[in-house]
Formats: C-alpha cells, sequence, structure tokens
C-alpha cells in the first residue's frame, strides 16, 4: 500500500499541511487548511503548485525552514516564524516522508507559547507605560472590579489591588463617612452612565479622599469606558486647591483682622442685593467706627491700635451671626452685612455690639483701654440695585450717631441730619469716658457711662 501523501489525504486532515521536495526548495502540495491559511494571511490563493518555498514562506522563513533540514534527520525541531502581513506566530514541525525521495510533511500550527509569551509581554509594556505616567490609573474589568493599578496611584492613596479591588471596599475605605460616601457614590455613578449612554469621558468630579495612612487628599476622577473595559484616572489636586483657597483668602480677606477686606464686601454686598431684588426680604447693613482711634495709636503707639483692632474685630465676628458678613473697610471702620434682617433687629444687633465693646477694656501688656463704638445703619429695599449708594446711606447714619456724642447706634437718616451737625446740637448729652485713655482714668471720669447700663 502506498505512503504517498496525496492531496485528498491531507485535506482530510484540519490542521494547514504542505509538502517539501527538493532539499525544501519547492512545495509540492498543500492541504486546504494550508490554502485557508494564506488566504487569511493576504493571499487571494495559493501560488500554483509546485512552487518554489519562498514564494509562499517568504525568504527568510524558507532559509530558516532549509536550514533546519539540512542535516536531514528523520524528525527537525520546530521552527517559530511569523507568516503574512500581521506577522502572525505559528510553528512549522517538518517530518520526513518514508521512501527514497528527499520530501518532508511540514505542519503549520499557532505558537501558542509564543503568543502567550508575547502576551505577557505586552502587558508588562503596558504596566510600564502606566507606571511612568505621573497621574493615577485604574484599569477595571466589566464588572468594574480591579485589574491594574499603576505605581503612582498606589503611592497616591496606597491601597493595594487586593484591599480595594472590590467597588464596594473601595467606597467603604475611601469614604469613611457614610453620609459623604452616599454623596459621592450618586455623583460617580450618574456621571458614569452619562459618560457611557454618549460614549465620552465622565465629566471630572473632585472629593476629599481618605488615603490608607489616614490622611486625606483632594482627588480629581477622571472615567471613559473603552469597551468593556472601565479606565479611572486618579489626579491629586490637594496642592492646587489648597493654593487657590490661600489665594483667595489672600484677595478676600484683611490681612490684619482676618475678616473680610473691603473688596470682597462690595462685592457680596451687590450679590445680596441683588439676591432680594423685588420681593420685600429685608437687607441690614451697618458701619461701626472705633470712637477717636487716633487717640489710642498717638498716646500707645501703631502696635497697640493694632492689637485693639484686632480685639474689636474678633468681638464683633463673636457677636454677629453666621450668616452675617462682617469685613473691615478703613483704618478703624468696620461694615456688616446683615440678611434677613429687619431695621428693628438690626437696632438690637448694633446696640449689642455697642454694649458688650464698651463693656470690657481692651487689655495686654500696654494695660488697660477703655474702647467705644459708634454705629450708623439702615435697611435696604427690595427695588434698591445700588449697595454703593445703600452702604452711603449707613454712612451718613454713623456721622449723625458721631455728631449726637459718639457711643451710640443710628439707623435710618433723619431728613434734618443729612449734614454733619454743629452747635448745641453735636455736644453729647453725657460725657463718656475718653476713648483710648487708660481704663483706670477713664473709669474715674465716667462711672455713670451709658455703657454700663
Amino acid at each position: 500500500m502506498s505512503t504517498e501523501p496525496t492531496l485528498f489525504s491531507l485535506d482530510m486532515v484540519g490542521a494547514p499541511l504542505f509538502v517539501l521536495a527538493r532539499g525544501a526548495v519547492c512545495i509540492e502540495a498543500m492541504n486546504a487548511a494550508m490554502r485557508s491559511l494564506l488566504r487569511e494571511q493576504g493571499s487571494m490563493a495559493a501560488p500554483p503548485l509546485p512552487c518554489r518555498c519562498e514564494d509562499v514562506l517568504g525568504t527568510d522563513v524558507a532559509a530558516q525552514l532549509a536550514a533546519s533540514l539540512e542535516h536531514r534527520a528523520e524528525d527537525a525541531a520546530p521552527i517559530g516564524c511569523r507568516l503574512g502581513p500581521e506577522r502572525r506566530a505559528v510553528l512549522l514541525t517538518p517530518a520526513r516522508l518514508p521512501g527514497n525521495g528527499e520530501r518532508w510533511l511540514v505542519t503549520v500550527q499557532p505558537d501558542t507559547p509564543r503568543r502567550e509569551r508575547e502576551l505577557s509581554a505586552r502587558i508588562g509594556e503596558l504596566q510600564a507605560i502606566l507606571d511612568w505616567l505621573p497621574i493615577g490609573v485604574e484599569i477595571m474589568d466589566a464588572d468594574f472590579r480591579t485589574v491594574m493599578l499603576n505605581v503612582h496611584e498606589r503611592e497616591l492613596l496606597g491601597y493595594s489591588t487586593e484591599e480595594a479591588s472590590d467597588l464596594e471596599d473601595w467606597w467603604r475605605l475611601a469614604y469613611p463617612d457614610p453620609v459623604y460616601r452616599e454623596l459621592a457614590r450618586n455623583a460617580w455613578t450618574e456621571g458614569v452612565a452619562l459618560a457611557q449612554a454618549t460614549d465620552s469621558e465622565m465629566v471630572p468630579q473632585e472629593w476629599q479622599v481618605r488615603c490608607r495612612d489616614g490622611s486625606r487628599k483632594t482627588i480629581q476622577f477622571r472615567y471613559r469606558a473603552v469597551g468593556g473595559t472601565h479606565v479611572n484616572v486618579y489626579l491629586d489636586v490637594t496642592r492646587e486647591r489648597q493654593l487657590e483657597a490661600m489665594l483667595l483668602d489672600m484677595a478676600t480677606t484683611d490681612s490684619l483682622t482676618s475678616l473680610f477686606n473691603r473688596r470682597y464686601f462690595f462685592e457680596k454686598g451687590a450679590t445680596c442685593l441683588h439676591a432680594i431684588a423685588g420681593s420685600d426680604e429685608p437687607l441690614s447693613v451697618l458701619v461701626i467706627d472705633i470712637d477717636h482711634f487716633k487717640r489710642v495709636n498717638d498716646r500707645h503707639g501703631h502696635a497697640v491700635g493694632d492689637a485693639v483692632l484686632q480685639e474689636i474685630a474678633g468681638r464683633c465676628r463673636a457677636i454677629l451671626r453666621k450668616g452675617d458678613v462682617l469685613a473691615r473697610i478703613g483704618g478703624e471702620e468696620f461694615a456688616a452685612i446683615l440678611p434677613q434682617t429687619p431695621a428693628e433687629e438690626a437696632t438690637a444687633i448694633a446696640e449689642r455690639l455697642r454694649r458688650e465693646v464698651c463693656a470690657v477694656p481692651v487689655s495686654g501688656p500696654f494695660g488697660e483701654i477703655l474702647v467705644t463704638l459708634s454705629i450708623g445703619g439702615t435697611c435696604a429695599q427690595g427695588d434698591e440695585h445700588d449697595f454703593d449708594a445703600v452702604l452711603e446711606r449707613a454712612d451718613r447714619a454713623l456721622y449723625v450717631a458721631k455728631n449726637l456724642g459718639r457711643n451710640r447706634v443710628q439707623l435710618s437718616v433723619p431728613a434734618a441730619a443729612e449734614q454733619p451737625l454743629e452747635g448745641p446740637l453735636a455736644a453729647p448729652a453725657r460725657q463718656p469716658a475718653e476713648v483710648g485713655a487708660p481704663y483706670e482714668d477713664a473709669a474715674k471720669r465716667a462711672s455713670t457711662d451709658s455703657c454700663r447700663s
């Protein structure tokens, strides 16, 4: 019985096969699976047989194959090579056919171990690329389970893949406060759903995250779905947000008293006035001035004057409510915006400021200094649009309070008192202690000062 392979017998084998002859130079036959492989690799059809080996396999592969068969062993070692435009990794396994001719049956198989090695190398290259990036990157599978973290992400938050591989573990570790956790989870879930629905990147979100070492960082989260893979990017913006807060604080805060400064006060006043436009909601404004403050500087020096300003600022801040806006708008002049406060309530607040400031002298290494306040104020109307005009009205009320003897509160300027008062009306009904004088001297001259009543 003939052992010569026929085209029929070759086609019965599912693996690609071909027959080499004449010293591995010529391909004499090939089966249907081999022809199909050649078509997959970019050839429309196998060349007419017999044909040169290099016409099918390429010059390099044909040379490798010929070299491996040079010793004419019964069986040659498999040859690893690549075929076609896609450079698919395959193994060529030659087996010498019986007979006197120099003929070999070559089986073509995918080089699975090689492909696995190449895939592993690709994964290693991907990990190296991710580790090189100066941002945190997390790759999750279709079930949102972490499959890869880069080194920056691990260093950024400190959690390993095993610790935070499950999404629920991540929420629990990174957001220990359940209320804040729910807020972050809902926002992130909605952002991810919208990004997936629109095949786009999620609008970046920023959240305070607890790291493994217990510290907290402000992290900006970015997300994008790529097929069935979820990619999260983590940016540490802690320093940027701290710097922004510091710059905002510098732009809006008075450096001496830590109150808001004049610029912020006017911006906030315009905003508050706009908010009540067309409504009956009251908005009161107070202008607060330390009486005879120049005497404090002249008698005790500017360092003591600064200490007095800081003390009075602290007392006023402690008395005013959480929603009120207190600012230093001049040397010894403060101002306050009292939202949702009618004139009567604003008067009561101003009176409390006046009483409590003059009730206790400012004390320090310099001794004790009695301080009194003159306060003017007004209540804005819902149809007003000019905050400067509102503040000017409060400022006129302040001058009325000063002309009536200081250490008093004046809201809503009477028409007759629009101009600074002169003559007998300007003289105080009673003589308060001399502001800025040492407390012991002042107490002797003003034992019945109204601020004690």
